[in-house]
């Protein structure tokens, strides 16, 4: 996998149903490189989400352009899947067919080298033994890792996680974030994964390089590379160095978090 993506001097502005323009995102520039692992940060309303749906190409941009391989996005693509705060699986169906659920439009595969991909990442993510539970038989940890599971069986060189774990309890959201690692590895595996987070915290522990965006019209008021290697475990949190870059991060964004508190 060797994708590459360009934002160039994207704006995203919406109207209203008052007739009012809300501008969201205000000239972001960004170049995107395989096998990195980027977290956007910032206030509530600043244009993060925005940001990664335009990307996906689930929104277009007012002005500006995203290339994918130089090539401009005009929508989603089979290279490209999200991963939702809700884990949003079927109810109707059990784990295997809810990660399975991706696969069903690809006609390359059997229905057996279908099966064998399920398998392969329900062992990734640890659930072996519950493939024939269904959502509300799994914990909400649990949910959110088939939710995983059913993203990466596609195999996407773009992997898109929109806050997957603000739902999940401080304890399991800890575990998930140290596991989250182990399950992608996109460092070996050359994908692009762009990780959208109010959690300052979170954003440093996983991230190659940190996106700050200002309150809205969104803009990146820096770009902050992390620089542990990886996999990290939760002990990183405790070393000076990544404490720095947490207190950075927050004097950074504690003037716009406050502006968006008083819109």
């Amino acid at each position: 996998m060797s994708s590459s993506i360009q934002v160039e001097q994207v704006h995203k502005t919406f109207m209203k149903p008052t007739g009012e323009t809300v501008h969201a995102v205000g000239g972001i520039d960004m170049d995107l490189r395989p096998g990195t692992f980027y977290s956007f940060v910032g206030p509530s309303g600043c244009g993060k989400t925005t940001m990664l749906h335009m990307i996906h190409g689930l929104l277009p941009p007012t002005r500006g352009r995203i290339l994918l391989d130089g090539t401009e996005v005009t929508g989603p693509t089979p290279n490209k899947a999200v991963v939702f705060q809700q884990a949003l699986l079927l109810p109707w169906r059990n784990v295997t067919d809810n990660i399975k659920f991706g696969l069903e439009n690809d006609g390359t595969k059997t229905a057996t080298e279908r099966l064998e991909i399920c398998d392969k990442y329900t062992q990734i993510v640890g659930l072996r033994g519950f493939e024939s539970h269904y959502p509300h038989e799994l914990s909400g940890g649990m949910q959110q890792r088939v939710n995983l599971a059913r993203a990466l069986a596609v195999n996407p060189e773009i992997l898109l996680m929109d806050e997957p774990f603000a739902s999940l309890d401080a304890q399991t959201r800890l575990l998930m974030q140290e596991e989250l690692q182990r399950m992608v590895d996109w460092k070996n595996s050359g994908k692009i994964v762009i990780f959208v987070t109010h959690d300052i915290e979170e954003a440093v522990f996983l991230s190659d390089i940190v996106f700050c965006f200002s309150f809205r019209p969104g803009t990146i008021m820096k770009e902050i590379k992390v620089p542990f290697p990886t996999p990290r475990t939760l002990r990183v949190k405790e070393e000076p160095e990544f404490l720095q870059i947490k207190h950075d991060i927050w004097e950074l964004l504690a003037d716009e978090a406050r502006k968006a508190m008083e819109e």
